[in-house]
């Protein structure tokens, strides 16, 4: 019987309350990791088996809010290319300048008998 103690000043139920309203889905699996635990009623591992999820993932969660608090339970954003090359002004002077060339470009629309006799 490996239950595992979430520490903190969360009630059961505001545990509750922050699942349900959590808009992120890795997140809200978290909180109901920290809400099932904090019931007392479930082992680490048939928490994991309830998210779906491995007890070392259950205990890295735990582990992390309760050296973290709510800060470690976040999803946080990764990788991506942060850096820009144009200001913002250069930017929207080049988006202009594009819309300009989208606007004056106006293809010929050919018929089917044209689009064939080029063929040949």
């Amino acid at each position: 019987m490996n239950r595992i103690k979430v520490k903190g000043n969360f009630s059961v139920e505001e545990l509750k309350e922050r699942m349900i309203s959590s808009k992120d889905m890795a997140e809200r699996k978290r909180w109901q990791a920290l809400y099932l635990a904090k019931t007392g009623k479930y082992t680490v591992k048939e928490i994991a088996d309830i998210i779906k999820v491995s007890v070392y993932t259950i205990n890295k969660w735990v582990y992390n809010f309760n050296h973290k608090g709510e800060e470690g339970i976040k999803s946080h954003k990764k990788g991506g290319n942060h850096s820009s090359f144009l200001s913002w002004q250069e930017e929207e002077d080049f988006l202009a300048e594009l819309q300009c060339r989208h606007e004056s470009y106006a293809p010929q629309k050919l018929s089917l008998r044209e689009k064939l006799s080029r063929r040949k």
